[in-house]
């Protein structure tokens, strides 16, 4: 079963909606949706601010960190780099 929302919007942003959701060939309603979906869909997103040359960087060991922990940070910091595109 459907539910009716009442929502407060900005007029502009409402009239840029609207035209989207024409150009697409969908009700408003259908275009928020969508957009809401796609949103929730997505999961936690993580933004990493860096240098472009953060690779070529070398980490500092953390103090009484074995040569395995340090490793498997090191792995990390990596994967969570080529996730964010750096």
């Amino acid at each position: 079963m459907r539910e009716t929302v009442t929502l407060r919007l900005n007029p502009e942003v409402v009239k840029a909606a609207k035209r989207k959701a024409q150009a697409d060939n969908r009700t408003l309603t259908n275009y928020i949706e969508t957009l809401m979906i796609r949103d929730l869909q997505k999961g936690p997103a993580l933004e990493v601010i860096a240098p472009a040359d953060i690779r070529e960087y070398e980490s500092v060991p953390l103090p009484n960190e074995t040569k395995a922990e340090r490793k498997r940070r090191d792995a990390l910091f990596h994967a969570i780099l080529d996730q964010s595109g750096h």
